[in-house]
């Protein structure tokens, strides 16, 4: 039976963490820069995709000014897609939460963070439930772009290659909040949100320490847990939010 946000103390678990939705960004720009295989990971996707896109115009017949106009071209259409898929971006974040077992999903934009969300308020979740739906849809919002990518040509094959290099951009955030949830693993780190007033929410577990990446003991992370009922992220156990 999945834990309730009301039941984590008595289970066990004590607050690590809370972060205003106006705060995502910064928070998943730190975890970014920490040192992670998440980061490294995507670090080394970006520079494929820009590796993979000199290659392929090394190799075509066209002078360098028709290239770097054809490199324009897709680069404007691919960023006016991948922002044209960000509604598609969170439906699958929405989805994956639904198939964890979240009873409610809830999507918004927060302005301050320059950030759209889906969440499944007062859901728990896992860490392991956390990475499931993080990356849902940089998994298959990238294996779509790439297939496009791979079965039309000419204008339109750089455009979903420029819609792979700015959707995985646009992926950065999520994968600052997988890299902070991998930080605390060994410490059964869980998560939920509340849309009021929009807090996410980290517990770990209360007999345990946070560690550094080396796994050497250290103080509390910054903690602003608000006391009272938690009522985030859907509707019963490990949970968290996506943000984009």
């Amino acid at each position: 039976m999945r834990i309730r946000p009301d039941q984590l103390v008595s289970h066990g678990y004590r607050p690590l963490r809370s972060v205003r939705y106006s705060e995502i960004a910064q928070f998943a720009v730190d975890s970014l820069f920490t040192r992670n295989p998440f980061s490294l990971g995507f670090a080394l996707m970006m520079a494929v995709i820009v590796g993979y896109a000199l290659i392929a115009a090394s190799g075509a017949d066209a002078t360098p000014g028709a290239l770097l106009l054809a490199g324009l071209r897709g680069a404007g259409l691919g960023l006016a897609g991948a922002l044209l898929l960000v509604p598609v971006h969170e439906l699958v974040h929405g989805a994956a939460f639904r198939l964890l077992g979240a009873k409610r999903v809830a999507y918004g934009l927060e302005p301050a963070a320059y950030a759209v969300y889906a969440v499944a308020p007062g859901f728990v979740m896992s860490a392991r439930e956390v990475m499931v739906a993080v990356f849902a849809p940089l998994v298959i919002v990238s294996a779509a772009l790439l297939t496009a990518h791979l079965r039309v040509s000419g204008l339109w094959a750089g455009a979903a290659l420029g819609a792979l290099f700015f959707h995985t951009l646009f992926c950065a955030g999520d994968i600052g909040i997988a890299a902070y949830v991998w930080r605390y693993r060994r410490q059964g780190l869980v998560t939920y949100d509340e849309l009021e007033p929009q807090l996410s929410h980290f517990f770990i577990r209360a007999g345990d320490t946070p560690s550094d990446r080396s796994g050497r003991a250290r103080g509390h992370d910054t903690q602003r847990h608000q006391s009272g009922s938690p009522s985030s992220r859907g509707s019963g156990a490990p949970d968290r939010q996506s943000r984009s």
